[in-house]
């Protein structure tokens, strides 16, 4: 009822930029509990609720309306998942076990449309078409042996624990993922080098090109948070000041920067905010 709403009204009441903000607002709440695993359950009569908002709002307000209810929401099965509560679930949750291949593929592609500059041949990769590849394999023990120094089983632990987490997924052509299987990653370097095009793995050739950690088989996580628009974000000048995004990774947000956790394989873990 919520989109039919805003499809209806005429340019008037709400503009086409602004119906866009809304549905940027919606997508943004609806993503984050999606990566967060909070419950759909309460989302017809919330839903219901921001209909009734929405349709209250002045003209030329309802983003503002919409984005300050969304925000205002504190109860678990309805708030609006912070900054600090997404790099959380994307760093240590199994999102590969816990998402639909098509949610997880959908987060994907919207990471790799997001590096995506304006002078790339295409904006946007082809939807729904590529593969999840695991870059540490999910039978890692043969070609990926754990680091000499470490202490066998913890290492073990460790590296099973992240094996699922979105730092260890791309996406590759489905003729691709078969000839990648368990390799140990040079062969996976070169292979992704000769033969994939996709800003993905040309940023994770171009970081770890010779990388000995990595080719050891030691897998962590590298955070770099960048400021500026991500996926699924609304920028600062398209809601109310009283709900963007601060500083404080604690505070509600209208936006989805998956771009600004930029999350991957790399050699330094940040196990804490």
């Amino acid at each position: 009822p919520l989109l039919l709403w805003l499809f209806a009204q005429e340019e008037n009441v709400l503009t086409a930029s602004d119906r866009i903000r809304c549905l940027q607002a919606i997508e943004s709440y609806l993503v984050r509990r999606m990566i967060c695993r909070l419950t759909t359950k309460d989302y017809n009569r919330l839903f219901l609720e921001l209909l009734a908002r929405t349709k209250e709002a002045a003209h030329g307000s309802v983003p503002e309306a919409l984005v300050g209810y969304l925000a205002s929401q504190t109860s678990e099965s309805r708030l609006w998942p912070t900054d600090l509560a997404v790099r959380g679930a994307v760093r240590d949750l199994p999102l590969y076990r816990l998402l639909t291949r098509g949610r997880l593929r959908m987060v994907l592609e919207a990471l790799e449309d997001d590096l995506r500059t304006k002078y790339a041949e295409r904006g946007h990769v082809v939807r729904g078409k590529l593969t999840i590849e695991h870059i540490l394999p999910q039978s890692w023990q043969a070609h990926w042996p754990l680091p000499p120094d470490a202490e066998p089983l913890v290492a073990a632990m460790e590296r099973d624990r992240r094996l699922h987490t979105l730092g260890n997924l791309t996406l590759v052509n489905d003729k691709l993922n078969p000839n990648l299987s368990n390799d140990a990653w040079p062969s996976k370097h070169a292979a992704l080098g000769a033969y994939s095009t996709l800003h993905l793995n040309k940023d994770l050739l171009a970081t770890y090109a010779d990388s000995a950690a990595l080719a050891a088989g030691t897998i962590t996580e590298s955070w770099d948070t960048t400021p500026g628009a991500g996926v699924w974000a609304v920028s600062d000048d398209t809601v109310a000041p009283a709900t963007t995004i601060t500083s404080d990774n604690n505070a509600p947000g209208p936006g989805w920067p998956i771009s600004n956790i930029v999350c991957r394989i790399g050699t330094i873990p940040i196990l804490s905010e």
